[in-house]
């Protein structure tokens, strides 16, 4: 697998149930041609190696149910940037953001990243 400069990551838990910016943000992806991780992609052991082969970079979005989380510190802690799609995040703490912006993750909306702000 070649790698990115950026990479999407789909954590939403419910497959069923995509909601318009979480589409948005999957349609922006594919047309520039860039990877979409799911959330499955978490579970699977070797995921830090995955994700730091995919890309230097991500856009993670959807249901903080812990392995967003995990995957935001994960990847931080590999010296890769996270942008962090605030607008999408159902269930997230603030004690949660905190943590991850303290890890350097950097917070933004949807609007921002279709807007081409990242890429």
């Amino acid at each position: 697998m070649p790698q990115y400069d950026i990479a999407f990551w789909n954590l939403n838990e419910n497959k069923e149930e995509i909601d318009e910016k979480t589409k948005a943000l999957a349609d922006y992806a594919t047309v520039k041609g860039l990877p979409i991780l799911i959330e499955q992609d978490v579970e699977n052991p070797g995921f830090e190696e995955t994700a730091f082969r995919t890309a230097k970079e991500y856009v993670v979005y959807g249901n903080e149910n812990g392995q967003l989380k995990k995957a935001v510190l994960g990847i931080q802690k590999m010296n890769r940037q996270c942008h962090v799609v605030k607008d999408t995040l159902n269930g997230t703490t603030k004690k949660a953001l905190e943590e991850m912006t303290k890890a350097g993750a950097k917070l933004i909306t949807t609007k921002r990243v279709l807007g081409g702000e990242i890429i």
